[in-house]
């Protein structure tokens, strides 16, 4: 089969086979352009160079026996069945719209979203309304299990397969594809990358049940200085490289570049999950389990699943306190601890303790605060200046700013007046426009000191350790 190269300079044409240990899906941060260059520079140094006729032909037929046809496991009916089904649904909705954390960080938790470029303007209703019912999807058994992995179309991100494993009732990332791959069976992925200033280069990989790359295929066009050439390498304990002819070429790439051109097919949201399949809120667990695992925390009795495992010794210096709150909307509190470096929010979700957010902070011249109404305000004051933001919290994490207010003595006689600077969301105003803004917010009293509204009080940790 004939194929259609970018010329863009110098081409030619290499066929890659590359047997690579396992490969997380952190890793593919690392673009695929550079992973390939740094093999092929390292094969070349160390290659057994095949020229003649019977050589390459030995290696076009390893090549040969690389099955290129699509494969796809069948789902298991008797264990997958309509109860089952809606399970996997709901938890794999719950991953996708930020209601449970993904993983855990030294000092975060990291939810989906967080993973992906281009999203960080929306918010978490404008990501489930823009983004996730926008997308395609597949459910596909990736491992052969008989249950299928959520096969997700991320845009300029790529794809993503999430598995959900049944005993931890968790969901898991089973493998991440690059922008430039496209699932072309249960497990396998196809590459096209013509974006290169010199090549245009195509891939075939296979994972293994556990999601890692098995066995990987590069095929990779440029002109030399000679005109087209076609050149084979190989990758693995013995890595070779020979050239190839035309014949030889079409021989080895028809069946694979047939079998790039039918990726899986997706489908909507609304015909992956069901027309009427809205998503169910995340079950964090209830209010009474919340506070027993803070009081356990806040005794020394209980560990944080990430910050390294941290405990309430790691974070007391003698000046903690703390508070509960629910800011995120989940209907289960938050537990806010501030110290005089330090502030943590700890969220318990799925009968999991972790830091949800974490900030240091200089005393004097920041600290935090907690509305009753679950916004946070940050406090900053130096020398004549102060200001005031009110965040709100989401599932996910994500924080964004309601309303942000600022002040400059700017005459520096001591007291905020109508002759000082003031702005409201970074916006020039008289102080009657200010104090406005102001209201529900904070009060100023007759010495133009500001006094936050329906403030959530704090508990001194020590102080109730002695009760």
């Amino acid at each position: 089969m004939k194929r259609k190269i970018v010329n863009m300079g110098t081409i030619g044409i290499v066929v890659i086979i590359l047997l690579v240990g396992v490969l997380n899906y952190k890793q593919v941060a690392e673009t695929e352009m550079k992973k390939i260059e740094t093999e092929e520079n390292s094969v070349r140094e160390n290659k057994t160079n095949y020229t003649n006729e019977q050589d390459s032909s030995n290696i076009c037929e390893s090549v040969k026996k690389v099955d290129f046809s699509s494969k796809e496991y069948s789902i298991n009916w008797e264990i997958y069945t309509d109860q089952v089904a809606l399970a996997y649904k709901e938890n794999f909705y719950r991953i996708i719209t930020n209601q449970m954390p993904l993983e855990y960080e030294e000092e975060k938790a990291v939810y989906f979203r967080d993973h992906l470029r281009g999203i960080s303007d929306l918010d978490d209703m404008e990501f489930i309304e823009q983004f996730v019912k926008e997308t395609r999807y597949r459910f596909i058994d990736c491992d052969g299990d008989g249950l299928p992995e959520l096969l997700m179309d991320i845009g300029i991100n790529g794809f993503c397969i999430l598995k959900y494993l049944v005993e931890e009732q968790k969901v898991e990332v089973y493998h991440w594809l690059n922008e430039y791959e496209a699932l072309l069976g249960s497990n396998q992925i196809g590459y096209c990358n013509s974006t290169s200033a010199n090549n245009t280069r195509y891939g075939y990989k296979t994972l293994n049940r556990a999601g890692e790359v098995e066995n990987e295929i590069y095929f990779t066009a440029y002109y030399g200085e000679t005109g087209i050439e076609y050149e084979i390498y190989i990758f693995g304990d013995e890595s070779m490289s020979g050239h190839l002819n035309q014949e030889q070429w079409d021989e080895v790439t028809k069946d694979f570049f047939t079998m790039l051109d039918c990726p899986v097919t997706m489908v909507t949201y609304e015909e992956a999950f069901g027309k009427n399949f809205t998503g169910t809120e995340a079950l964090h667990g209830n209010t009474d389990e919340a506070m027993r695992a803070y009081d356990e925390f806040l005794s020394g009795e209980r560990a944080l699943e990430n910050s390294g495992g941290s405990t309430i010794a790691n974070m007391d210096d003698g000046s903690m306190k703390y508070l509960t709150c629910d800011i995120n909307g989940d209907h289960i509190p938050e537990l806010h601890i501030q110290t005089s470096g330090d502030y943590y929010i700890l969220a318990y979700q799925n009968n999991v303790l972790f830091v949800l957010f974490h900030e240091q902070v200089e005393e004097t011249l920041k600290c935090y605060g907690v509305c009753k109404n679950g916004e946070i305000v940050y406090k900053y004051t130096k020398e004549n200046k102060e200001s005031y933001s009110f965040y709100k919290f989401e599932f996910s994490g994500n924080a964004f700013k309601t309303i942000a207010f600022y002040r400059n003595d700017s005459n520096g006689n001591g007291v905020y007046d109508e002759n000082d600077e003031y702005e409201c969301n970074e916006t020039i105003c008289t102080f009657e426009e200010w104090t406005s803004s102001a209201e529900g917010y904070f009060s100023i009293d007759k010495n133009g000191d500001v006094q936050i509204l329906h403030m959530m009080e704090w508990k001194d940790y020590n102080e109730s350790k002695k009760r």
